[in-house]
């Protein structure tokens, strides 16, 4: 029963599993920090081309808004390979047809033939080369509030491409609700640009989705309008992120970083954990031993081959 959690995470993840060619790490306590080394090495015969030629492309250094807000749970900068990561999808659904991914290849298509549009060029190829997550602690009834900062190449064209999604999208719940989740897609021209969100009216309530909005030559997207408010602020200073001291190094600038506030984010898991029916000690734990825990840090760096990472974890009790 105490792999069970382990052995889904597994399966889900059973064909990108299989790129990895080879996996190493050491860890060790230096100065009240856990501190861990890894090497992830991906394997060039499972892996599309456009994946390897991703990894041997230099980016640029990841970079972090310079004041997080005070709420922030997690923060990332990350490589956004809009093309590559397609690409690895469809290889992921080739090699499992079993798995999560099996059905990919028809919704594309159904989409495209839909509404006219080209995934990979109109979301895909659209997309630019940098993005930014947060994680908020919310204070409006949901747990967390996420948001989501892109780099946009073409942010007309992609932003087009995501209206006939979200309305698709309305329309596959609809149908598959058997018509109680009735779809309403909401569009606000403003002046910061057009906001938009959907939502779904049932008889048992109305429920709200994500909502998005292109800033600039960014695209925006959160849970709620508070979120999407905060992201389009920090893309409107974009060009002010810059790379923390800590994340620099002799390796030189990082391809990715992230920084977490691990007792807040403990706390929040052990309060989920507790609204969860059935045996859930594994989150239980994960949540007790992150409240004890200070800041958390990774540095991640794209080599030809495969990533190399190095994480810290601050102990304070």
């Amino acid at each position: 029963e105490g792999s069970n959690a382990a052995g889904q995470f597994a399966s889900f993840f059973r064909a990108d599993l299989e790129a990895i060619e080879v996996l190493g790490f050491h860890r060790d306590v230096v100065d009240g920090q856990i501190m861990t080394e890894m090497w992830v090495g991906i394997d060039s015969e499972v892996v599309p081309q456009a994946m390897s030629q991703a990894l041997a492309i230099d980016r640029g250094p990841a970079a972090l808004p310079t004041n997080l807000p005070n709420d922030v749970l997690l923060a990332k900068s990350f490589r956004l390979e809009g093309e590559a990561s397609l690409a690895w999808l469809r290889t992921m659904a080739a090699r499992d047809p079993d798995g999560p991914y099996r059905n990919l290849e028809f919704w594309m298509n159904e989409f495209e033939e839909r509404t006219g549009r080209d995934v990979e060029r109109d979301i895909a190829g659209a997309l630019g080369s940098r993005g930014l997550a947060l994680v908020l602690e919310a204070d409006q009834g949901a747990a967390i509030e996420f948001v989501i900062v892109l780099d946009a190449h073409d942010p007309e064209r992609l932003e087009a491409a995501l209206v006939d999604l979200r309305d698709w999208l309305g329309e596959q719940v609809w149908g598959r609700s058997f018509w109680l989740a009735m779809p309403r897609s909401k569009d606000t021209d403003e002046r910061g640009g057009v906001t938009h969100g959907i939502e779904f009216r049932s008889p048992f309530g109305t429920v709200t989705g994500p909502v998005f909005q292109v800033a600039g030559d960014h695209l925006v997207l959160a849970t709620h309008r508070a979120g999407l408010d905060l992201g389009v602020q920090l893309a409107a200073s974009a060009d002010a992120w810059s790379t923390p001291d800590w994340a620099l190094g002799e390796a030189g600038p990082p391809d990715e970083i992230a920084f977490m506030r691990a007792a807040a984010l403990g706390r929040l898991i052990t309060e989920w954990s507790g609204t969860m029916d059935g045996d859930c000690w594994m989150f239980e734990a994960i949540g007790e031993f992150l409240d004890g825990a200070g800041d958390g840090r990774i540095v991640v760096y794209w080599e030809e081959d495969g990533f190399r990472i190095d994480a810290r974890l601050r102990v304070d009790g």
